[in-house]
């Protein structure tokens, strides 16, 4: 270890003095928790300028409005160089391309299409520092209409200053709809883009198969995956990949990955001949290298004995491969760079409350770094780390409405599903609070079906422990990260399991001393059909029911996701029991009374789900009410409609429940 880290030190002040985030007057006490909870995160995608001098951020604003922030981190001087209204774009993240040149990435939903249905819409565009000489890299179509470029590609490498590798879509110039029978050049495709400019060249021809791509650090492309449609349908589980032999253009067998079984390549190993793999050959992903010298041998780099490791640590715009994580009752981060290990854990004993300490920016020279420190009680604040002096300094809060909040303690828990399988679970209490006895509390299942709960800050879950709830999250049988035999099928397929193990986790409440007549469930997207479909299955658990941006059909769900596709149909559940598994076909089971919020743009849930459910509903004489956030699509991410659905949420649940407005 470096001596000089010895002397690491906090220095006092904050290197910038930030405007405050537009934000909701909270007009009462419960008002108030919504704009604390409600709003979005006010200050993201924090990247430090390749020479160290500046950075740039990604600032919220009223609604869904985001602005693109530069501050010099000498002076402190800051100024708005772009803005979005979320009419249709919002900003995701901005970075530095040079010390002069800023990469943004934009994302919206449309219903400005061909055919006048909503559809998500990304690209990228370039500005100076100033705001000023700005690019839009779009590729264009003659065509004219959105829906001919509704994805903006993905960055593979940055191999020069002003130029990014992009792999995108090219349409043909004068097409009516691609089908596969065309003739016309079109499909996949790599091309270099100049940043000044946004004039690209062709680095790698269309293959309409071609789903993925990899370049390594000098910007050559050598991993191709690709995805051929055969008469088994298979076309949407099953990924080929091949790799490029060092200073060759031929394509050699990767592996096979079908069903997420196979080396899945991820990035490549910095001066290495190699590429950092994740595959399930025990169950459970692990990490590997893989040579790229023609063996193909793979060495184990890290794997754990009971969950997936899923996730890789880079730095830099380059990448560079720092080290791999996984997700335990908490998150575990394993270091490959030892120094930069060393710092991350001393900067995390320098900092109250020992939160988790992530690396997410650089210069150049990697002497100069941007740290991210989060807990469960912390959406997180940002600081800036100098090598040389050894000096940390507070750039910014990520959320400044959370100031001064206490939040609710989270545990990561566990119970006993009814066949004795594990659970695990965390558990949210009111800020103050040692134990659910005597709480009214929520059951709030994920989404996905293919995605878990993580130990840190949730809005959701944070919220309604405010208002007096102990709130609990299972990871049922069916969520992601816990090896293949506890994902199973997936939460559709096997809805059963997944169905049982949420209420057996209501269930499990009522023994830690919540009263059975103040439980309710509260579900987004898997969730909003966990949380009808379990009432479905026991009527008399819940009390109440919010369901948000349900899935009600699976036939519905398959028609809108894939056309009744074969792919698509096994997903949802089509194979197995679609009427006994969709809560539209059972509102007469449901006792508890329902409500529903949908956004009218939703692409991944369509608001049919919720119109369907909610006639329904009615029909049987059920107690229901619908609120729908026009414009806005699957994640609400609009900060007034979140905190409207807050406040709402909590008065529906507290009338059902008969609860007083303060708990």
């Amino acid at each position: 270890m470096n001596m000089k880290m010895r002397a690491l030190c906090l220095a006092g002040a904050s290197l910038l003095t930030l405007g405050p985030i537009v934000a909701a007057h909270a007009q009462d006490e419960i008002q108030r928790e919504a704009v604390i909870h409600g709003m979005r995160s006010g200050y993201s995608s924090v990247n430090i300028s390749p020479d160290g001098s500046k950075i740039v951020y990604v600032a919220a604003s009223k609604g869904d409005d985001s602005l693109a922030m530069v501050a010099d981190l000498k002076t402190g001087e800051q100024r708005q160089v772009a803005f979005t209204d979320g009419t249709p774009f919002r900003l995701r993240w901005c970075d530095w391309a040079t010390n002069r040149r800023i990469l943004c990435n934009l994302y919206g939903v449309t219903n400005k299409t061909r055919n006048g249905d909503w559809a998500s819409y990304t690209k990228y565009v370039a500005f100076d520092e100033n705001g000023k000489d700005f690019v839009d890299l779009e590729r264009k179509s003659r065509a004219g209409f959105v829906w001919d470029q509704t994805w903006g590609g993905t960055i593979l490498a940055w191999p020069q200053d002003d130029t990014i590798l992009i792999h995108r879509f090219q349409l043909p110039e004068n097409h009516g709809g691609p089908t596969r029978n065309t003739n016309e050049n079109y499909g996949y495709v790599v091309e270099s883009v100049d940043l000044n400019t946004g004039k690209s060249k062709k680095e790698e021809s269309p293959d309409l198969n071609a789903v993925d791509y990899l370049a390594d650090e000098a910007g050559v492309v050598r991993i191709k995956g690709e995805q051929k449609e055969d008469n088994k349908a298979e076309y949407y589980s099953r990924v080929d990949y091949s790799y490029r032999p060092q200073g060759s253009r031929d394509w050699k067998p990767f592996s096979s990955v079908v069903d997420d079984q196979g080396l899945m390549p991820i990035a490549f190993a910095e001066n290495e001949n190699a590429v950092y793999a994740f595959d399930r050959t025990t169950g459970r992903y692990a990490l590997y290298k893989v040579s790229l010298d023609g063996s193909l041998s793979k060495e184990l780099l890290l794997s754990d004995s009971e969950v997936d490791v899923d996730g890789l640590m880079m730095l830099g715009r380059r990448g560079r491969v720092i080290g791999a994580a996984y997700q335990g009752a908490t998150e575990q981060r394993i270091y490959f760079d030892k120094e930069l290990e060393a710092i991350t854990k001393r900067l995390q004993v320098l900092l109250p409350g020992n939160p988790s300490v992530r690396l997410v920016s650089a210069t150049e020279d990697e002497r100069k770094l941007i740290f991210e420190a989060t807990s469960a009680h912390d959406t997180g604040r940002y600081f800036f780390f100098d090598r040389d002096s050894n000096q940390v300094k507070l750039i910014m809060s990520a959320n400044p409405v959370h100031k001064g909040i206490t939040m609710g303690e989270v545990r990561p828990v566990s119970y006993k599903a009814g066949d004795g399988t594990d659970i695990p679970a965390y558990l949210t209490l009111p800020p103050g609070v040692a134990s659910a006895k005597g709480l009214p509390a929520l059951v709030m299942p994920h989404g996905g079906p293919s995605a878990r709960d993580t130990y840190g800050y949730d809005w959701l879950a944070q919220y309604f422990a405010a208002r007096g709830f102990a709130v609990l999250q299972p990871n049922f049988r069916g969520s992601t990260g816990f090896g293949s035999a506890f994902e199973g099928k997936n939460g559709f397929r096997e809805w059963r399991k997944a169905i049982g193990d949420i209420n057996d986790g209501g269930r499990w409440l009522l023994t830690q001393g919540v009263s059975a007549d103040k439980l309710g469930i509260f579900g987004w997207s898997y969730g909003g059909y966990a949380a009808l479909q379990t009432s479905v299955v026991d009527p008399d658990l819940y009390k109440v029911i919010v369901a948000v941006a349900p899935v009600v059909d699976f036939e519905m769900l398959a028609n809108d996701w894939g056309r009744g596709n074969r792919g698509t149909r096994k997903y949802a559940g089509l194979q197995d029991d679609p009427k006994g598994g969709s809560p539209l076909g059972h509102v007469a089971k449901i006792k508890a009374p329902v409500l529903l919020v949908s956004g009218d743009a939703d692409l991944n849930v369509d608001i049919r789900h919720t119109k369907e459910m909610a006639k329904a509903l009615k029909r049987a004489g059920k107690k229901v009410d619908t609120i729908v956030y026009e414009g806005l699509d699957h994640q609400l991410p609009d900060s007034d409609a979140r905190m409207d659905m807050l406040v709402k949420s909590d008065k529906w649940i507290r009338d059902a429940l008969g609860l007083p407005d303060k708990p």
